[in-house]
């Protein structure tokens, strides 16, 4: 590697051995017009290509993500803004109070919607995940990373539409018409029921955590490429009895760009202590896709977010919700928490303890060097001394 450099180095250098080699009153003489003649100018013409190829290829891969994205939010908000009374962000700079349809991040890679403001609905966060376009060699070398060490890479797929769609259970007619979220919802928001397609169901599982908690089921009543997945088989014929459309071919439209449609009120990320737990879990739909702008995709993608909102306006005002949602099934939903949350507070425990031995592990052994014993003795001691506790525990046991 350093020969080639070297070599190459020494070509650059090469281009104007004639020119270097000229001396000063030479050069004077030559004038300014042939001294610019005499000059190689092929390496400093050469690097202006190449900037100015950076930069075109930075403006279409930017310009490529914000087509994309203004397609996308533009089809998106205009169907929110007849259901929602806010959309989208305002953007108070200079005085001015400019309305944003969405905010970009990180380059142009990462876009974020919001709309609130509606009967049965708090909210509805857009999140828009591409690649960065503009970076071609970086994102070359970022798929041969994925490729080689995937462990590296929490996601494997850089490019994603994920829309979050959380309820509040206020009606039409409900009498506490100002409640939000901040109010806990009834037990019958706080459930896992999803329909995932086959194309992405074990990484939809790996990916999040509340549908690691469900089981596989394949129905008739859904396409070939999706399946149930549910913590109770008894919720399935949620989306058929609570929601409002033709939902089996609207998932036949969709297949090509759908992942899933979740209900869930637990957290994506396994927790690892109970905050993680209580600050995760919230009820809410989560509808994934891949990146698309074409209109009929994005036409479709409104009836599946209409198709959400019909099912939380069932589950806040239908009496059919007791029949699916019954007391049996919210008992076993109950249960699943209480037994998951259980768990996590027993690892955080054993995780505690095993901290405290160490520490107590690590004193004992500062005291015993101080008292001049060595290493060796010092771990002796302690092996024979744990040998002694499991020796102890056996006996109790029998």
């Amino acid at each position: 590697m350093t020969s080639l450099l070297n070599a190459g180095m020494k070509k650059i250098n090469d281009l104007n051995t004639h020119y270097y080699s000229l001396s000063s009153k030479e050069l004077s003489d030559l004038g300014l017009i042939n001294r610019l003649k005499t000059y190689n100018w092929s390496f400093e013409l050469i690097s202006i290509a190449l900037i100015v190829l950076m930069y075109i290829v930075y403006k279409l891969g930017s310009n490529t993500n914000l087509k994309t994205a203004n397609k996308i939010f533009k089809t998106l908000n205009n169907y929110l803004s007849n259901n929602f009374a806010r959309v989208g962000f305002n953007d108070k700079k200079n005085g001015e109070n400019k309305k944003l349809k969405y905010l970009s991040e990180n380059m142009d890679t990462s876009f974020t919607g919001y709309a609130s403001g509606r009967y049965y609905i708090e909210s509805c966060i857009i999140k828009l995940h591409m690649s960065a376009r503009f970076n071609p060699l970086g994102s070359l070398v970022e798929s041969l990373l994925r490729y080689a060490l995937p462990s590296l890479f929490m996601d494997n797929s850089p490019e994603y539409l994920e829309l979050t769609i959380t309820p509040n259970n206020v009606s039409l007619t409900s009498k506490n018409q100002t409640a939000t979220t901040a109010e806990p919802l009834p037990p019958k928001f706080k459930f896992i029921s999803a329909i995932v397609s086959k194309n992405c169901m074990s990484k939809s599982r790996d990916d999040n955590y509340f549908l690691s908690l469900t089981q596989t089921t394949e129905s008739p009543t859904l396409p070939v490429e999706f399946v149930y997945m549910s913590e109770a088989n008894q919720l399935n014929p949620m989306f058929n009895k609570l929601g409002k459309g033709d939902l089996p071919n609207l998932l036949r439209k969709s297949k090509w760009f759908l992942n899933y449609i979740a209900f869930t009120d637990l957290p994506k990320d396994k927790p690892t202590n109970e905050k993680e737990w209580e600050t995760g879990s919230s009820p809410r739909c989560v509808i994934s896709c891949r990146v698309t702008s074409k209109a009929q995709d994005l036409e479709l993608l409104t009836k599946l977010i209409n198709y959400v909102f019909s099912v939380y306006e069932s589950i806040t005002d239908s009496p059919e919700t007791s029949l699916i949602l019954s007391t049996d099934v919210l008992k076993k939903v109950a249960h699943t928490r209480t037994n998951e949350l259980n768990k996590i507070k027993k690892a955080t425990k054993q995780l505690e303890l095993d901290l405290a031995r160490e520490k107590k592990q690590k004193e004992l052994k500062e005291q015993k060097r101080k008292e001049g014993k060595s290493s060796a003795d010092i771990d002796f001691e302690m092996e024979a001394k744990r040998e002694r506790r499991r020796r102890n525990k056996q006996k109790l046991r029998g």
